[in-house]
């Protein structure tokens, strides 16, 4: 078993790295090794440190916008939606329901317009695990599923989404994964910013 033990010379403490083992029944030491002084063995650990560190790093959204896609894909949402409107427009490249699915998922965690979307989704970790890529987001996309979706189908589409999540809750699943209380709580939070900023307004409009 290898341990450090410290030697003191001049008065100055040196490490070395010391092994003992069984010989003959009684423990000796069996190899040391120089390791340095505690100056030595600190730049040593820094060098290391600084050998396994990367160049650069990324900080993606992650838990909410998860939250959301579990929440559509446990729901069947796209599904829903692609059974109403059928095949999409020629040279689309995710069908219509995963589009409006998309916008739906945006509108809750961050809502942007069909313009920003695509820079949206490149500051998140969804392309990961959605394995939709950026290129795939044009705004025009969006725009096409819109007008792809006739406007007599919602009431079909609401009603099945609604029994899905009935059959969703009676089963006990949890919809929409771990990290669906966060979403919650995010959805929460800006139900009460909503409330404090109309609060605000009546305050500014009677003063």
């Amino acid at each position: 078993m290898a341990s450090l033990y410290k030697k003191v010379i001049h008065g100055r403490p040196y490490w070395y790295l010391r092994e003992m083992g069984w010989v003959d029944g009684t423990p000796k030491m069996v190899s040391e090794r120089y390791v340095g002084t505690a100056a030595e063995i600190e730049a040593l650990l820094d060098a290391r440190e600084q050998a396994v560190l990367p160049d650069r790093t990324r900080h993606l959204q992650f838990g909410t916008v998860a939250a959301a896609w579990g929440l559509l894909v446990d729901l069947g949402v796209a599904a829903i939606i692609d059974e109403a409107t059928g095949p999409g427009p020629s040279g689309q490249p995710l069908s219509t329901g995963t589009y409006l699915g998309l916008a739906a998922l945006n509108r809750v965690v961050e809502p942007r317009s069909k313009r920003g979307f695509a820079e949206w989704w490149r500051t998140t970790a969804a392309d990961r695990f959605t394995k939709i890529g950026v290129s795939a987001l044009d705004h025009r996309r969006f725009g096409d599923a819109m007008h792809a979706l006739p406007v007599d189908a919602l009431a079909g589409i609401e009603e099945k989404l609604a029994l899905r999540v009935v059959e969703e809750v009676r089963a006990g699943h949890q919809l929409g994964g771990p990290g669906y209380d966060e979403l919650r709580h995010l959805h929460r939070h800006r139900q009460r910013q909503g409330a404090d900023r109309a609060a605000g307004q009546g305050e500014t409009e009677t003063s």
